[in-house]
């Protein structure tokens, strides 16, 4: 069976450590018909004189650019992919030797859209439990439409990331979707968000398959984010507003009310967690996220039904305003 051409995009930052097991791992892959498009963003290490080390192998492009950020970065492979289909991968991140195969495998006819899982390792090696639950199967896009952006179990969503997906080129021009460059966190979700609703196709979500290796890097911007900053709320409102002038024309204002809810309360435990050490939480601060972002309301949209039995009870008794004892529950779990 032909394989068809994909582009594989890496924005590359300072990633000296991490970007020649990277790039090595897309030279390994079973899948051979491939391009890789690396485009350093101004590092200030010594990334782009490793990247280059490898473009003796013709599949190869590295690019040097001033710094323009992650958004714009992978915008610029965008323009430059010529395959019929595109992936991104982050410069810390490798990916196993079957992650192209998978993909495309899973890109049938009707298919927009490929979502697979990925594994979370720490700095040390060890492993970071990242399952998630949704039922692997192809999903039709009005089955899923009301579901896409948070189905109410504080698990994720498959349009929360572009790393370990596969999109459709030809649909990525034709809207002319792009990264926005204004938007520093959860930049992934609002173009992931913007393919689904504009293509109106078909997609493919299976987390039980992990070819992706994602580095949990206590360094990286979002693990170092003020998640209580006016700045930071402000960019919370500028992604709904923009995430609602995509879907408006799919789903009704209700519908995208609750999944919007359903993402702040997923948004909170995220943020928590990446807090990285809850030893340092304080209760003024754990209660201080509940309040600025409005999670009480967020969690009258939460389907208890499908969630992990502790889950829903940490989540049922911060519903009832057990600030205190949801707090310890926390420190109990994640301290380190």
């Amino acid at each position: 069976m032909k394989q068809e051409l994909i582009s594989v995009i890496i924005p590359l930052y300072n990633a000296e450590k991490y970007i020649a097991k990277c790039i090595e791992s897309v030279i390994n892959q079973d899948y051979e018909s491939w391009e890789l498009i690396v485009i350093d963003d101004g590092s200030k290490d010594n990334s782009f004189e490793i990247a280059q080390k490898y473009v003796s192998d013709k599949r190869i492009k590295v690019i040097h650019q001033d710094n323009s950020g992650v958004s714009q970065t992978r915008n610029n492979g965008i323009e430059l992919a010529k395959g019929k289909y595109i992936t991104f991968i982050d410069s810390d991140d490798y990916v196993e030797s079957n992650y192209l195969s998978l993909l495309a495998e899973h890109m049938k006819e009707g298919v927009s859209f490929v979502s697979l899982g990925l594994k979370k390792i720490n700095s040390d090696g060890s492993f970071v439990n990242s399952a998630r639950n949704i039922e692997a199967k192809e999903y039709a896009f009005n089955e899923y439409k009301d579901e896409a952006l948070d189905d109410g179990t504080m698990a994720g969503s498959p349009l929360d990331k572009v790393t370990s997906t596969l999109f459709r080129l030809d649909l990525i021009k034709k809207y002319n979707l792009r990264f926005h460059t204004d938007i520093k966190f959860r930049e992934d979700g609002l173009f992931t968000s913007s393919y689904f609703y504009r293509a109106k196709m078909n997609i493919y979500v299976d987390f039980s398959l992990t070819p992706y290796i994602y580095l949990e890097n206590e360094h990286s911007s979002t693990n170092t984010r003020d998640f209580l900053s006016k700045d930071f709320v402000d960019e919370c409102k500028k992604f709904e507003d923009e995430v609602f002038l995509n879907c408006k024309d799919s789903i009704s204002e209700e519908s995208f009310k609750t999944q919007i809810y359903r993402k702040r309360a997923t948004f909170f435990m995220v943020e928590l967690v990446l807090l990285n050490n809850a030893k340092k939480l304080t209760f003024k601060t754990y209660k201080s996220m509940v309040k600025t972002h409005d999670i009480l309301t967020a969690l009258k949209y939460i389907d208890f039904s499908k969630m992990k039995k502790g889950k829903s009870l940490f989540v049922k008794l911060l519903k009832s305003r057990f600030y205190l004892t949801t707090y310890f529950i926390f420190k109990i779990k994640f301290s380190k």
